[in-house]
């Protein structure tokens, strides 16, 4: 089996299990928390990730580009992080305070408090998870990043269960960063030190001023839909909104964030090797979309049954926002390739330009769409994927020296599979009625989709189905001893 496709078998099943460690979680957190609860959390959580993306600072970006990672760059970027970090847990706290009257609510301030002891715990995890992605060792990442999951829910469930309330969810947060330190602390690199240090900053101050403009803006559009419609629409109609996205949210960890870490490090290997990104970029997003585009769009067929299934009726208004809201995650998965190709080659001042142009935009489209319904906000993230889809993949064709047909070409097969999987979808929620039998609707649902995009995949001829029959020969040869 290649190593490429070692790497992504084990990225998929980490994010697979992780993501039902979540989904579970989840499930059980609906039926003991409120959608207040739910909207103030959300709330003070996006304003520490917004502040937080201070933090990175370009650090992850340079140990992944970086071709020659010595032992004193590595703790110059360990310095880096560390003095950002604390830096931006200050201003976190002293954001707090007016984040907390600006919603007329004190406990925004103390899930901030709460939610920003993860910043002090992040220098080495952010450094040793982003070498172990460059090593492309997805196992033991795997392992690592599941068992925080499991320690977060486990935290987040007992305390909700003792009526903590929205605090569950953010010291659930800190659990899981502490889980991460201890499994960086075991699988750091041992040929580089441990102590930081700031000789050799400044090539990463130069990468992170764009990288840090540009990480801003591509997390100030999700989360400012967030923050508009909780302070516009109220707590409880983010709850809502926020539950809907958290549906998307599932696939989307259990297939973009699996495919792009491996995509990224295979990016920056080839660029490290000097190799041409021409082929790379059409074909990673061809793969990509043969799993998203049908995830995403299924899931608004089967979305009635499956919010009335998993977490009750008092969700009910997160169905309409859901299935537009998947409109929105097929679009940002091409725009998450793009971010890939910036990071892997260095090209964050590409990135930075393009977001500084777009996002104002973006950000009014969301201002307007907030005072709307919750359906009229969901348009409006749409709209601003748009927004950012066009220019975004004009530069990453630019970057790999590629063409917008032949991305077009590559993409038309995903769309074929995507027809599929929806109609095998609609004809599987026909036959039951998703009122009394949510169950056996959402089976026949995705038993529908999954034979739709199966047929799609032969009916297309695309490379997704190439590549999944050579993962199946592989595990046939090794598991027969021939390989």
């Amino acid at each position: 089996m290649s190593s490429t496709r070692r790497a992504l078998a084990w990225s998929l099943l980490e994010r697979y299990t992780t993501t039902l460690v979540y989904a579970v979680s989840n499930v059980v957190l609906s039926r003991l928390l409120t959608p207040h609860d739910t909207g103030l959390f959300t709330v003070g959580f996006a304003l520490t990730v917004l502040i937080g993306t201070f933090r990175d600072f370009g650090v992850a970006t340079y140990v992944i580009q970086e071709p020659d990672l010595t032992d004193a760059k590595w703790r110059a970027a360990l310095g880096v992080s560390a003095i950002t970090s604390l830096a931006v847990f200050a201003v976190l706290v002293v954001a707090s305070v007016f984040a907390g009257r600006a919603y007329h609510d004190p406990a925004v301030t103390r899930v901030m408090l709460v939610s920003g002891l993860t910043l002090l715990l992040i220098p080495l995890n952010s450094l040793v998870l982003t070498w172990l992605r460059r090593e492309m060792r997805y196992g033991v990442l795997s392992r690592i990043t599941l068992a925080g999951a499991a320690i977060q829910s486990v935290v987040t469930i007992a305390l909700a269960w003792a009526g903590d309330g929205a605090m569950s969810m953010a010291w659930g947060s800190v659990a899981n960063s502490a889980v991460l330190l201890v499994g960086s602390i075991r699988h750091r690199p041992r040929q580089f030190g441990c102590l930081p240090s700031l000789a050799g900053w400044r090539p990463i101050a130069r990468l992170g001023g764009y990288s840090t403009i540009a990480g801003l803006c591509n997390e100030i559009t999700p989360h400012g839909a967030d923050l508009f419609i909780g302070r516009f629409a109220g707590l409880s109609a983010l709850g809502q909104f926020s539950k809907g996205s958290s549906l998307v949210g599932f696939v989307n960890q259990g297939v973009t964030s699996a495919v792009l870490p491996v995509a990224l490090s295979l990016f920056a290997a080839r660029r490290r090797a000097g190799q041409a990104l021409d082929v790379a970029l059409p074909h990673a997003m061809a793969l990509l979309t043969g799993l998203t585009w049908p995830a995403f769009a299924g899931l608004a067929v089967i979305s009635t049954p499956l919010i009335h299934l998993l977490f009750g009726s008092q969700w009910s208004p997160a169905i309409a926002p859901a299935r537009i809201i998947v409109l929105t995650a097929m679009l940002t998965s091409l725009t998450a390739v793009h971010t890939a190709i910036y990071q892997a080659t260095g090209a964050m001042r590409a990135r930075m330009v393009i977001q500084l142009w777009v996002t104002p935009m973006q950000l009014l489209v969301l201002f307007v769409a907030a005072h709307g319904t919750l359906v009229q906000a969901a348009i409006g993230t749409t709209v601003s994927a748009a927004i950012e889809l066009l220019p975004s993949q004009f530069a990453a064709n630019r970057i790999c020296s590629t063409s917008m047909a032949a991305v077009a070409t590559a993409l038309l097969p995903s769309a074929v599979v995507t027809a599929c999987t929806v109609g095998g979808a609609i004809a599987g929620t026909t036959l039951v009625h998703p009122g009394p039998h949510a169950a056996l609707a959402l089976a026949a649902g995705l038993l529908g989709g999954g034979f739709g995009w199966i047929a799609g995949l032969g009916l297309s001829h695309h490379r997704l189905g190439v590549e999944l029959l050579s993962a199946v020969r592989d595990v046939h040869r090794l598991s027969t001893g021939r390989a």
